[in-house]
């Protein structure tokens, strides 16, 4: 749901948010503020370029299917993928250790890939939207509010799609932030559905989630997004400083781990 990024984003009346934004705030403030204030921009990790050509794949099918009417082959689409991948690999756009093995990475989420786009896709979907921006304002704020949809079909529906490692509750899934923002853009009374590719497992297995959102679970968010927007405010202007969040401190899981080291014990920079 990202735009590119630069330093001071928040620079100026209009300037969006987006509830990936949101997420990383909730997360941890210190690495909310090295990204969005000053502009330290890192290339995906592998599981992020996983999950970003995945996207892409499944992007490819829909976008000329509201055209054709028809699906591409499997084949199409999983090269598409693996080619997306390999390439940004041979660029050097990625976050990966020398040497590391990234066919075991990639194949596993191809065959995943595969798996779900002919049991879940052809001949089961027919897209109205693919990969559609939308954004709207955050009543009481100087903000715009951004997302991306992955696709909506014909019935209303709009999809969600994500590659996991393991399978979360499906509670956890319906009740995170990210139906909210899709409602909040979308109208709250539509009907969501969350397709996530789980890819550590033996075979390829999918996990669907189904949630709607009520009035009152947008007029949360909303109020949630106007206090992040204050804080975000106050961390740009100085008037603030970050608070890291210690359980999510971690160099295998935060890509901002040595910056935040040398925060600590060296002082803002």
């Amino acid at each position: 749901m990202e735009a590119s990024v630069a330093a001071k984003p928040f620079a100026g009346i209009g300037q969006h948010i987006s509830h990936s934004q949101v997420n990383m705030f909730d997360k941890c403030q210190l690495a909310w503020w090295f990204k969005y204030v000053k502009g330290i921009t890192k290339p995906p990790t592998v599981q992020m370029l996983l999950g970003q050509c995945y996207h892409k794949a499944l992007a490819l099918n829909f976008s000329q299917k509201r055209v054709t009417g028809i699906d591409l082959p499997a084949n199409d689409v999983v090269l598409h993928f693996t080619t997306t991948f390999d390439e940004a690999v041979s660029r050097g756009e990625i976050d990966a250790a020398p040497g590391m093995g990234l066919d075991s990475y990639r194949d596993p989420v191809a065959r995943l890939l595969r798996h779900y786009y002919e049991n879940y896709v052809i001949d089961k979907m027919e897209p109205i939207l693919s990969e559609h921006e939308l954004t709207c304002p955050i009543p009481g704020c100087d903000r715009l509010f951004a997302g991306i949809i992955d696709v909506q079909l014909s019935n209303g529906t709009i999809i969600d799609f994500k590659v996991s490692a393991r399978r979360r509750p499906d509670s956890e899934i319906s009740q995170g932030g990210q139906a909210n923002a899709y409602a909040m853009l979308c109208g709250w009374n539509g009907a969501f559905e969350f397709h996530v590719g789980l890819r550590a497992n033996a075979k390829p297995a999918i996990q669907i989630v189904r949630t709607q959102r009520t009035g009152d679970d947008v007029d949360a968010y909303v109020q949630h997004l106007r206090e992040v927007v204050t804080q975000m405010n106050d961390l740009e202007q100085g008037r603030a400083d970050p608070v890291p969040y210690t359980g999510f401190c971690s160099e295998k899981i935060c890509q901002y781990y040595a910056e935040c080291q040398n925060w600590r014990y060296g002082g803002l920079a």
